[in-house]
């Protein structure tokens, strides 16, 4: 089981890292010479065997998400590669954030002594074949942890040992590891998404990777992959649709605070067992969204793994099955139209036929000094139903 560093000790190293420490420089032999933490800890994970599986082979990062059984010293090494390649993570993220392009760009690789022309966040930069290294890493990594996460959340499912009664045992929290890194799809996986966002926004102003260094479509059937897509996003939807009926009836079943105070305590307690198990398939079901549709969650989350053309061809499925649902069956505004007038024949209790109350409340008067006032209050109160 590895560790995670506590907040509070990520926020202390970043301030006290960042700017530099000392150590015997490589380049000059000299030793006292300022070297960038960034450098330091890119150093460091950089050289352990799990960045170099990783970064070498995206079909073999699940097995090292996963513990080896059997083997406790493998572990432990992994777990130490997975401290340091995490908090590297940590301190680069941060460093991305302050950092301009001039800076990015500056290519200063060569550890030097200090120089008091030269701020710390251009010391810091990593060359950028060290970068284009880093984007390998992240994007197997990030896409093992959308791909996989059916088979990642059924490996925590397995970890997990005892009943629901274990936590509400006084010995559950004794003995009880850290959270792991383990649970990194669920914890980092923003940690790296977000990473490589950033990244890929520098590339984006100012090219620095080859072409198609980005795409990931050699892990797709790309012959199918479109209709998959919208086979998730419909799935996706229907579960949606389930999970928001099953909360609102939960919230009508919800006891008040005063409620849960009232008979003996084996009484209490079973409403609590029962709250729990509330909880639990509510977080089943958030677990089944993420697991049902991979290839939604990585074109959402990580698009620039998809080509271009094929996002566009995507986006317009949805619009059209968009359209088919909303319009029931109906694309053609006109069509639709017409079909919602001769569906209504008969009248409201107001005196007005259904199909005008239907279609009438897409209509408003816009003026043209003020046509985004106009529009905002006579059209945002219909929400979805603008589509």
């Amino acid at each position: 089981m590895i560790y995670l560093w506590p907040i509070l000790l990520f926020q202390t190293t970043q301030k006290l890292w960042l700017r530099s420490t000392t150590s015997l420089s490589p380049s000059t032999s000299q030793p006292g010479a300022r070297m960038p933490a960034i450098k330091y800890f890119w150093r460091l994970s950089s050289a352990t065997n799990l960045f170099a599986k990783i970064s070498r082979d995206s079909n073999g990062v699940l097995a090292l998400l996963r513990p080896s059984p059997g083997d406790a010293t493998s572990n432990i090494q992994r777990d130490q590669d997975w401290t340091i390649i995490l908090l590297f993570l940590e301190l680069y993220t941060f460093l991305l954030k302050v950092m301009d392009d001039e800076e990015f760009f500056s290519n200063d690789a060569v550890l030097t002594g200090v120089n008091t022309t030269s701020s710390w966040t251009r010391e810091s930069a990593l060359s950028l074949q060290d970068v284009k290294l880093l984007t390998l890493f992240l994007k197997n990594l990030g896409f093992t942890l959308y791909w996989n996460a059916a088979d990642l959340n059924e490996t925590q499912e397995i970890e997990s040992t005892g009943s629901i009664m274990k936590y509400f045992s006084p010995s559950s929290n004794q003995n009880e590891p850290l959270p792991s890194v383990r649970e990194l799809e669920q914890r980092n996986k923003e940690k790296v998404t977000g990473l490589l966002r950033m990244i890929h926004e520098r590339d984006s102003r100012r090219k620095f990777l080859p072409e198609g260094h980005w795409l990931m479509t050699s892990r797709f059937d790309m012959e199918g992959f479109i209709s998959a897509v919208v086979a998730e996003e419909e799935n996706r939807h229907q579960l949606q649709e389930d999970e928001e009926n099953e909360d609102n009836s939960y919230v009508d079943e919800l006891p008040s605070q005063s409620f849960e105070l009232i008979g003996t305590g084996r009484a209490q307690q079973a409403r609590r067992i029962e709250a729990f198990r509330r909880h639990q398939q509510q977080a089943v079901r958030r677990k089944q969204l993420e697991a049902l549709a991979p290839r939604l969650e990585i074109l959402r989350n990580m698009p620039f793994f998809i080509p271009f053309a094929t996002r566009v061809q995507i986006f317009r499925e949805f619009i059209y099955r968009d359209q088919m649902r909303r319009r029931q069956g109906f694309i053609d505004p006109d069509s639709w139209r017409m079909s919602v007038s001769a569906a209504s024949m008969g009248r409201l209790l107001d005196g007005n036929a259904a199909a005008r109350d239907i279609l009438s409340r897409h209509h408003a008067s816009i003026r043209r000094e003020s046509v985004f006032d106009d529009a905002f209050d006579q059209f945002y109160e219909l929400g979805e139903g603008l589509k």
